[in-house]
């Protein structure tokens, strides 16, 4: 949960931040609830879902905001979200693609390796941007990965 991206509601504005803040006193619980239900939050289902929605609500205490958990955290939407936009960039920039050394690769995805495994070995705690940063560094190189190998194919 401390590492993921939350929507925030406090009555009249939305806003996307850390889910649970250094130093800020939260409260975390899971609901579920029916489809048909209208939230408090940033999410509207509409009838026509069958089931039950799960949700991770974050609520600071003395402040107000209730915030929603993303289905993902922050890195992999960066990684994602960079990987859709390198590959729709990437066949109108690159129009005769070689693939890359893996060398190349590797260093793409360096940065994120050295985040993750500091922070798995608990040498620190990175913050939601410098997962974001990693992650789009990581899907641009996967990206250029996959779209050299797929013109290579032709």
């Amino acid at each position: 949960m401390y590492r993921s991206s939350c929507v925030f509601f406090d009555g009249k504005n939305h806003r996307i931040g850390d889910c649970i803040e250094n130093g800020k006193e939260t409260t975390i619980t899971t609901e579920f609830t029916d489809a048909s239900r209208k939230w408090d939050g940033a999410f509207r289902y509409s009838r026509d879902q069958i089931g039950l929605n799960r949700a991770e609500r974050v609520q600071y205490a003395g402040r107000g905001e209730v915030g929603y958990k993303f289905p993902n955290d922050t890195r992999n939407i960066g990684i994602y979200l960079f990987m859709l936009l390198a590959g729709v960039a990437l066949p109108f920039i690159w129009k005769n693609p070689i693939v890359p050394r893996f060398a190349v690769f590797a260093i793409g995805i360096l940065p994120l390796a050295i985040d993750g495994v500091g922070q798995m070995l608990g040498f620190w705690e990175s913050t939601n941007l410098m997962r974001f940063i990693t992650g789009a560094l990581t899907g641009v190189i996967l990206s250029i990965f996959v779209y050299a190998l797929l013109y290579e194919k032709r």
